[in-house]
């Protein structure tokens, strides 16, 4: 490391590095401006990177003595070239632009640089096709040293007149790769958001900027120190998880730094949060009194600085914010970051939206062994299902580095058609990515937006949870980009997968099960628990909306193969969430005399009220006239009620308008032993196939210890179709006489919810008479007598079909 002090002492250290170090034996040495009192010393983390480097600091003036800049110069010239050197780079000492092409000029050519106050600037050449290259604002002091990097790493070097040209020259020149170098507040939103959608070349470009020059020449040292390192056979450790102890880890070669953030702080982990605040002699500019350190709130904090990672994907929103933040000058993340141990960085200028699954991506791009700027262009290219790229990332550093041990290799990539799919088959060299690009004339009938696209597993390999996938958007039109990508390394082997037209969903499915779901949260106004029914509808929606959101950003491999089994995936939610809701209103029953009429009259309106001189029908339990009274939701749009009354018997029915199920009891004796067996048939009432879950249970049932089999249970019922079941029920010990309530809630797939009542005499002591209804003889529900009702033979705690005509044709099943 050459200590210099100001630019022109810089210019003259970097024109003779290479040959002293070649005459010193030093595997490098580059050109460090000092520490002055407005650039501060070098942060901790700093110091301990130089240390792990094993650096050496001299002096220039130990080469050189005293003296003016002339004879400095002719001291080196005289140390380090020989009599018939070359001939000498003529520099003036200011501007920074020509004082940048003669440096450039004398460290690329390995010539002497000499000052001449009189000298003559260097004609910038005409900017040839292709190359890498480093452009810098001529009017910045950053220019100098960004044209040693570029002499030092073989790039070609431009300088342009104003900063805010930088974009025009990308735009029109061919390049490979480019590296923007300027002031930071050069670098605002706008500039930012044009750089991250460029697409001129394979490669994102980069930018490189500091407070300083002094700060900038030890980046700019530590990249290339770093460099040297690599080719060594130095390096440093890989993170073997996330999130790894920023305070207490090893020095790392890469790191993907995820949280919830700003620009000015990162929260990371459980407890540290990453901040941005340099130290005081660099906030210059900041309003008076604004100082994120004092009285900091969070014990975890470190300096970005102070963070040991050489590369880091930093995915935290608006991090990357240089001139145009809110945070005032001296309290960036970013560049905080790159003042002490980090050399680069990726981070979003803007929102992002940061995922695991992104998480899990940056970390393959980067284990992968992608460039930088490949990188950077990959998450920039990744499209959402209607295709637009958001692009908000860019790339603070030199796009050609690999912060993995070894570069990618290109997958093999090869297409079959298969019926209507395209079967892609990618060979890669233990890899966690399958980087492919399909022609569009490759696709056939497959249509080439993403919204209408699908991958799917076809090697064993693929077939996995952790095995995810994105579209991006290539640089071409004519073709589609597909990334499948793993948490860890692919086998060395053919690896396939199907690319095809997506089944989705249709608009009709979807405001099916909106409605279902809203019907979810309506039967809160039944009496159930509002935050229980919400936690039923987030588990609907945690399931099916990741299917119906297909394809998102990124995506599972195996969503696909679940979303062409939509309907019967979602019929299972459903029927789970049923089930939940009916095991709810059990135990609500268990405690009390549920009549859900009682619970949601308040939320529903009375709109008519029949007579009981005004029979509906007969009850369907004693005969008896019965009456109704309907209600209708107002304004939350309820689906209308009836409740169906009988003077004798009571609420007998209370169901939808109009009721979809009607639910029968064979026999009404009354409950005489520990056991006893009741039948219930359910028929459907609509014109429609009906899915039902349905229980059986008397009021406040844990009194009186009451238990039943089976619990809940599923059918399904075509129009006009019905079928029984026998629920057998047992006490623990000897109940008590009382009147008791039989209930049967029933629910349908649409969630409309019904409840048929009888009324039982639950007598220990014998078996009553029933009133009006001599022993012996038939009442109007069926066959009575002294040993109770005459029920048939005991069916099985399964459900059976009702025999004789008017049988459910299907199947029904028992909770178990």
């Amino acid at each position: 490391m050459l200590l210099t002090g100001d630019l022109r002492e810089y210019a003259l250290a970097a024109s003779v590095s290479r040959r002293f170090a070649a005459q010193r034996g030093l595997s490098s040495c580059q050109p460090v401006c000092r520490p002055t009192p407005v650039s501060g010393r070098p942060p901790p983390g700093q110091l301990r990177a130089q240390g792990h480097y094993r650096t050496v600091g001299i002096p220039l003036d130990a080469l050189t003595g005293p003296g003016n800049l002339d004879r400095r110069a002719r001291a080196l010239r005289h140390a380090f070239f020989p009599a018939h050197a070359p001939p000498v780079v003529a520099a003036p000492t200011w501007p920074p632009g020509p004082l940048a092409r003669a440096v450039f000029t004398a460290v690329s050519s390995d010539r002497p640089l000499v000052f001449a106050e009189t000298a003559t600037a260097l004609r910038e050449p005409a900017p040839e096709p292709g190359g890498h290259w480093v452009l810098a604002d001529s009017r910045s002091p950053l220019a100098v040293v960004a044209a040693g990097y570029a002499a030092a790493t073989g790039k070609r070097f431009a300088v342009v007149e104003r900063g805010e040209h930088l974009g025009d020259w990308l735009r029109r020149v061919e390049h490979d790769s480019a590296i923007l170098v300027a002031e930071h507040g050069v670098f605002g939103k706008p500039f930012l958001q044009e750089l991250a959608t460029s697409r001129q070349s394979p490669l994102a470009p980069g930018v490189m900027t500091a407070y300083s020059a002094a700060r900038f020449s030890r980046l700019v040292w530590r990249l290339l120190a770093h460099r040297d390192f690599r080719a060594g056979g130095g390096r440093f450790g890989e993170p073997d998880r996330r999130p790894v102890p920023l305070r207490d880890t090893a020095p790392l070669e890469h790191y993907v730094l995820s949280g919830h953030g700003n620009e000015l702080h990162v929260h990371h982990g459980d407890d540290e949060v990453v901040c941005g605040a340099f130290p005081v002699e660099e906030r210059t500019g900041a309003p008076e009194g604004f100082d994120c350190e004092r009285g900091c709130p969070y014990p975890g904090r470190i300096r970005g600085a102070d963070v040991p990672v050489t590369t880091a994907v930093l995915l935290s929103c608006e991090s990357a914010t240089f001139g145009d933040g809110f945070a005032p000058r001296g309290h960036s993340v970013l560049l905080n970051l790159l003042d002490g141990w980090c050399t680069s960085v990726i981070a979003p200028y803007k929102h992002a939206m940061v995922t695991p699954e992104l998480e899990s991506l940056a970390e393959a791009l980067v284990r992968g062994g992608y460039r930088l700027g490949e990188i950077a262009e990959r998450l920039n290219s990744l499209v959402g299902p209607h295709g637009v790229p958001d692009a908000p990332f860019v790339l603070l550093g030199d796009p050609e580095l690999v912060p993995a041990t070894t570069p990618r290799v290109d997958s093999a990539v090869r297409l079959a058609r298969q019926g209507n799919a395209v079967v892609v088959e990618c060979r890669t060299a233990g890899s966690r990515v399958l980087d492919s690009v399909i022609p569009l004339d490759h696709l056939g009938p497959v249509t080439a937006v993403p919204r209408g696209l699908a991958v799917e597993p076809v090697s064993a390999e693929l077939v996995s949870a952790d095995v995810r996938f994105a579209f991006r958007s290539p640089p071409t039109a004519d073709s589609v980009g597909v990334l499948v990508f793993g948490r860890t390394e692919f086998p060395a082997v053919p690896l396939r997968f199907r690319l095809r037209r997506a089944a989705l969903p249709t608009v009709d499915e979807l405001d099916r099960l909106r409605a279902d779901l809203r019907a979810v949260a309506d039967l809160s106004a039944l009496g159930l628990d509002p935050a229980f029914l919400a936690a039923q509808t987030r588990g609907i929606a945690d399931l099916l909306d990741p299917l119906l959101a297909y394809p998102r950003l990124p995506e599972s491999i195996l969503n696909h193969t679940l979303l062409r089994h939509y309907d019967a995936l979602r019929d299972s939610v459903l029927r789970v969430a049923r089930r939940a809701v009916l095991g709810q209103l059990r135990e609500i029953l268990g405690e009390t005399a549920l009549w859900i009429s009682h619970r949601y009259a308040g939320s529903y309106g009375l709109t008519d009220r029949t007579r009981a001189d005004d029979p509906l029908r007969p009850c369907p339990r004693c005969a008896a006239s019965t009456s109704a009274w309907r209600y209708t939701g107002g304004c939350r749009g309820l689906a209308p009620r009836t409740v169906e009354v009988c003077p004798r018997c009571g609420i007998v029915a209370d169901t939808p308008d109009p009721a979809a199920l009607d639910v029968t009891f064979a026999g009404s004796g009354a409950f005489t032993d520990r056991t006893e067996h009741r039948r219930v048939t359910v028929r459907n009432l609509s014109t429609v196939r009906q899915d039902v879950s349905l229980f059986a249970q008397f009021t406040e049932w844990r009194a009186q210890g009451i238990s039943v089999e089976p619990g809940i249970v599923d059918t399904h019922l075509g129009p006009g179709e019905e079928t029984a079941f026998t629920f057998t029920f047992s006490c623990r010990d000897r109940p008590h006489d009382e009147l008791a309530s039989l209930h049967v809630f029933a629910l349908t797939a649409r969630f409309a919810l019904s409840c048929f009542t009888q009324r039982v005499l639950v007598c220990q002591a014998g078996t009553p008479t029933r009133v009006g209804v001599p022993a012996g003889e038939d009442g109007p529900n069926g066959p009575s007598g002294p040993s109770g009702p005459r029920l048939g033979p005991v069916l099985p705690m399964v459900a059976r079909p009702v025999e004789g005509a008017g049988a459910k044709r299907g199947s029904g099943g028992g909770e178990g």
